[in-house]
């Protein structure tokens, strides 16, 4: 199997056994999320404009992917529910937010975050009462030839 998960220093990593790559981790205290963090305002943040939702609204992220997205939107101040259907990258994704649990500047912004091992396509959500719901899929067809960023082409490999 050329990928698989392997417990780093740095976190839980998606890797290339063949080394081409550079393990994938999930950071949220990367310095530039904390730098977008702090400059979030729904002026600036197209997320945030597209969600049209005062802080604390609930959010369905049905395509959470590395969770990003979702990270902005709690640090605005939502409350949001992710979904992710691939255990691999659910994996990734839950190990980060414990990881950033423990940051104190962190913790009040997951603390608004969760995550579920679930197929948004399923008939069955998780749970109900969502202000909003994002689908944001990761690997839309593209007519541009230019790559991806590194850890976007890892995961379209993976």
């Amino acid at each position: 199997m050329r990928y698989g998960l392997k417990a780093l220093p740095t976190g839980l990593a998606l890797v290339d056994h063949y080394g081409q790559k550079p393990p994938l981790t999930v950071d949220y205290g990367s310095p530039s999320l904390r730098l977008r963090q702090k400059k979030i305002s729904s002026k600036g943040e197209l997320l945030i404009r597209a969600v049209k939702e005062k802080p604390g609204a609930r959010v369905l992220d049905m395509t959470a992917g590395l969770g990003i997205d979702a990270l902005i939107l709690a640090s605005y101040g939502h409350h949001v529910m992710m979904l992710e259907r691939s255990k691999t990258v659910f994996l990734l994704v839950k190990d980060a937010l414990k990881r950033a649990a423990q940051d104190d500047e962190l913790q009040p912004v997951v603390a608004r975050l969760a995550i579920h091992h679930w197929d948004s396509t399923s008939p069955f959500l998780p749970a109900k009462g969502f202000d909003a719901a994002l689908v944001d899929p990761m690997f839309e067809e593209k007519k541009k030839s230019a790559l991806p960023p590194g850890n976007m082409q890892m995961l379209q490999a993976f």
